[in-house]
């Protein structure tokens, strides 16, 4: 065993079957210091002698417990919870696979994890086809973990890695508008999809159809509408049209917030439900499989990326996804010359958010307040003139409201 000198206090340092431990004398001086660790050493955390997975499912925990607490007290939401879950699992077998590389026959304790632990863990990802925005994410969540290791002392010594550079303009290009073309075609293969002739396909090719019209009517997210209810959506009769109301449910991502557009697709769903002989009650999911099930997110994704190949649409990954219709739906008020405020209200976003994402697009000869005037130079003339050059009052006609030329003018 050895002294080391960590910050400000001195640390013991032994070495176990292997492998170090150290434990915090608490103490900056020298003198005192020798004195603790020859005549009455600490007793050693127990803790740090936990095996990585078993730390990592106390944090898991400790979310669960954050995750179920009662009203207010709730302060992890369930799309926050699964990201930690999933990074629980891929750091796991990380370490696993870490453990075969470096023909490792005894498990690593969390009290003996370093940053250096962590520097295969990007190169260990990018093999595994991930993007580096994504890598970069997940090291983020990564380092929450290890703050909460040291937070709850099973990590005597604080570890950050440090995240990677990564140009997120090159990585996160923007999904783009569907042109015309390509959004008649779309409605068209949706069409033939739900007349296939096996009936089951047809079931689902109409449910993902309605999916769709919802996402561009409302503009909302995919994951803020996957759980409505239909007590959550109310209709209401405004000059003829059928307008929606609901606030998304608070356990998504974006949390809590109201949405109102102009959509049928509620009471198009209820009808299609009867069809199928499906009874359906105020706390039903809004959108439903046959088999009464409510679906999962993967098969709204599955379903778009079916229809994409069917389409043909020769696009790169992530230009064309479900998104794409909020920003269809988004882009089409803009062209209509609603206020960029009122648009921002009722996306759910920031008017610099406004601004930033939705002035991309090239909107020629629209009426977007939002469009890039400095790219259209106005071809008006504006005539100047002084005051001396502006008519009087009187020469005014009373009847036509028209100007005409003083007649003394004229004359001369």
């Amino acid at each position: 065993m050895r002294l080391s000198n960590g910050g400000q206090n001195w640390y013991l340092r032994l070495r176990e079957h292997g492998r170090y431990r150290t434990l915090s004398l608490k103490t900056p001086d020298l003198t005192e210091a020798r004195r603790k660790a020859s005549l009455n050493p600490p007793d050693a955390n127990p803790l740090h002698s936990l095996s990585i997975k078993k730390a990592l499912l106390a944090f898991q925990e400790s979310r669960q417990q954050l995750m179920d607490a009662p009203g207010d007290a709730k302060s992890i939401r369930l799309n926050t919870f699964k990201t930690y879950k999933a990074r629980i699992q891929s750091l796991v077998t990380f370490f696993e696979q870490q453990q075969v590389v470096k023909k490792e026959r005894n498990l690593k304790t969390v009290g003996s994890l370093t940053a250096a632990d962590f520097t295969a863990y990007k190169s260990w990802r990018e093999k595994q086809g991930l993007m580096p925005t994504t890598i970069k994410t997940e090291i983020s969540q990564v380092n929450a973990i290890l703050t909460w290791f040291h937070e709850n002392e099973y990590l005597l010594k604080a570890i950050k890695i440090p995240l990677p550079k990564v140009n997120t303009d090159k990585y996160r290009q923007p999904n783009r508008l569907l042109t015309d073309v390509e959004e008649t075609l779309l409605k068209d293969t949706l069409k033939r999809l739900s007349r296939t002739g096996d009936p089951q396909k047809q079931q689902r090719w109409r449910l993902y159809g309605y999916w769709v019209q919802w996402l561009q009517d409302t503009f909302s997210r995919p994951h803020e509408c996957r759980l409505l209810r239909f007590t959550d959506v109310r209709e209401h009769q405004i000059d003829g049209k059928t307008a929606v109301q609901f606030y998304t449910r608070p356990e998504t991502k974006t949390g809590e917030r109201l949405v109102y557009a102009a959509s049928k697709v509620k009471g198009n769903l209820m009808r299609l439900y009867e069809s199928w002989g499906m009874s359906i009650t105020s706390e039903s999911p809004l959108f439903l499989l046959p088999s009464g099930q409510p679906p999962s997110s993967s098969w709204f994704n599955e379903q778009w990326q079916t229809l994409i190949a069917e389409c043909g649409f020769k696009v790169k990954p992530r230009e064309l996804t479900q998104y794409s219709l909020r920003h269809q739906g988004i882009n089409a008020l803009l062209v209509q010359g609603v206020p960029p405020t009122k648009i921002a209200d009722l996306a759910g976003h920031s008017l610099s958010i406004q601004q930033r994402i939705y002035k991309k697009y090239s909107l020629e000869d629209d009426h977007s307040v939002l469009r890039d005037d400095t790219q259209k130079k106005s071809t008006r003339k504006v005539t100047l003139s002084t005051d001396a050059d502006l008519p009087q009052p009187w020469e005014i006609d009373p009847a036509t409201g028209e100007w005409f030329p003083d007649q003394e003018k004229v004359a001369t």
